[in-house]
């Protein structure tokens, strides 16, 4: 009796042995993936771009769980996005792993992290929008103590202000400060800290667009009504109208940055057709011709 146990023993702990090497050589073989000869990474248009992690506002870290975001590149296990704080990384390109594409970064001791790539209907990569590139973080930091000049108060996703001072579209403000804060799902986390003649604060997002079409500026390096216009259009822009007459950048004072501009040629010249979308899908055409507005059609 004793024996014949003594057999189903050895015999229960050979099956046992045999279970687990195929266990071990099962995880050895679904890993592979992460074998650093097998994983090949492609450059694309960010590579070698350094990168920082911004800080995230409370109620928009609830929306998603960035902790299981970013992994090491031969690796499954998440790491929470607290460790990626106050680090430098550097974008190196994309790599396909098991038919999913990976954004892969390094940090400065050269351990590499992947997150999935996002991309937007024309395949361009996007980036997650709690990043931010150190050169617009350098260009943001070079505007402290410059005055500036206010565009967008009353679109909180773009200037917000705990005062109750009323901050006015035009009006001079001082760059104090710069707070690396993400609370958005696509827009730069970099803010301008800025403050009032009065001593009043409030944080503006930084904008890299000057005058561009399609998109609005937040705010103004330069003086956006020079003296040496008159005060006739200076009230009209003040009051959001356009006239016949005024230049280019007049017309964009006072309404904004077109949606779409398209350029047509004539014997008279080069003449410029501005587009301004409206919520209905229509738009308002505006038409220049030798830098002067000549014609509005809806």
């Amino acid at each position: 009796m004793k024996l014949s146990c003594i057999k189903n023993f050895q015999k229960f702990a050979r099956i046992k042995e045999n279970i687990l090497f195929c266990l071990t050589l099962s995880l050895f073989s679904s890993c592979s993936i992460f074998n650093s000869k097998e994983v090949k990474i492609i450059s694309n248009s960010f590579s070698d771009k350094i990168i920082y992690f911004a800080e995230l506002d409370k109620d928009f870290k609830k929306t998603k769980n960035f902790s299981k975001i970013w992994s090491k590149l031969y690796s499954k296990r998440f790491r929470s996005y607290h460790k990626f704080l106050n680090k430098e990384f550097t974008i190196i390109g994309e790599s396909n792993i098991m038919g999913q594409n990976f954004l892969i970064i390094k940090d400065k001791k050269g351990k590499k992290y992947k997150s999935l790539i996002k991309r937007d209907f024309k395949g361009n990569l996007i980036l997650p929008s709690y990043l931010f590139f150190k050169e617009d973080f350098l260009k943001a930091k070079r505007l402290i103590g410059q005055n500036i000049w206010l565009n967008y108060t009353n679109d909180t996703t773009v200037f917000l202000t705990y005062s109750d001072h009323n901050f006015i579209r035009f009006s001079t403000v001082k760059v104090i400060d710069i707070i690396k804060f993400s609370d958005n799902d696509s827009l730069t986390p970099i803010w301008l800290k800025i403050e009032s003649s009065e001593g009043f604060e409030g944080f503006l997002r930084y904008s890299k667009t000057k005058d561009n079409v399609g998109f609005e500026d937040y705010y103004y390096l330069d003086h956006p009504l020079p003296k040496e216009w008159s005060k006739k259009i200076i009230r009209r822009i003040l009051k959001g109208e356009i006239e016949f007459g005024m230049n280019k950048s007049q017309v964009r004072r006072s309404i904004g940055n077109p949606d779409l501009i398209n350029n047509t040629s004539s014997r008279y010249g080069v003449s410029e057709q501005w587009l301004y979308k409206k919520t209905n899908s229509s738009s308002t055409s505006y038409q220049f011709e030798y830098g002067k507005l000549v014609y509005v059609s809806n």
